[in-house]
């Protein structure tokens, strides 16, 4: 599978995520973008996809763990099955092998939360829906292949299925999401009152209270699941 990578540096860390960003910029097909500005993720991701002109654009966070070698081909199987996929998200894990993400449920704990959050990383779900391959409104941008053409047109993800554009959730796909671990939660000081924000135009933008009546049924709880530990 032919591919390039675009590595976008928000400022280092550490002394030895640095080194790692150098020593990134001596390998064939990999650029590094240094963008030296205030966090802001929707906008750094804005920023890598316009280096490039491939057809589909993977979104992998530096907190991300894969497992499996075929990762990115099923996850590009999915996009490449149907025109109409605009997006495929994959299985995450917490350090602890539990799920963190398999889908996305808007509505839940306020604006959209994880489903199946908490649950064994093996465990079959509601009718087998954490073990199959089926559409969501939405994914985690932690790691999600986006075709371009779908990316150039709408948001992501909401708009994007007002469009037409189909979000598919890969369950065979797995990585493991170190949240947290490297910039810490959202819920944490001084992020919270960013986080808030957020949550706040996406209510005023989308019309919410969300209800995701297409693809969760709505007498379940719409309860936010407890958040995991990278630790």
């Amino acid at each position: 599978m032919a591919y390039e990578i675009v590595l976008l540096d928000n400022g280092p860390v550490s002394r030895a995520a640095e080194e790692f960003t150098e020593n990134q910029e001596n390998f064939p097909d990999t650029r590094v973008l240094r963008i030296v500005e205030t966090f802001n993720h929707a906008r750094l991701n804005n920023l890598g996809a316009n280096l490039s002109d491939r057809e589909f654009l993977l979104f992998l966070n530096n907190d991300m763990i894969v497992g499996k070698s075929s990762w990115l081909r099923l996850m590009a199987g999915e996009c490449r099955a149907d025109e109409k996929v605009g997006a495929v998200g994959c299985k995450l894990l917490y350090l602890n092998k539990t799920v963190q993400h398999a889908g996305v449920v808007l509505g839940a704990g306020g604006v959209a939360d994880h489903a199946f959050r908490g649950i064994g990383g093996d465990a079959p779900g509601y009718v087998m829906r954490a073990q199959v391959a089926r559409r969501v409104s939405a994914v985690a941008a932690a790691c999600m292949l986006v075709r371009r053409q779908a990316f150039a047109e709408v948001d992501l993800c909401v708009k994007r299925g007002m469009a037409g554009w189909k979000t598919l959730y890969a369950a065979e796909a797995v990585a493991e999401h170190r949240e947290g671990c490297s910039r810490g939660h959202d819920f944490a000081e001084p992020k919270r009152d960013r986080f808030m924000r957020e949550s706040t135009v996406m209510r005023r933008r989308h019309a919410l209270p969300l209800a995701d009546g297409l693809f969760y049924n709505l007498r379940f709880s719409a309860r936010a699941a407890p958040i995991g530990s990278c630790a």
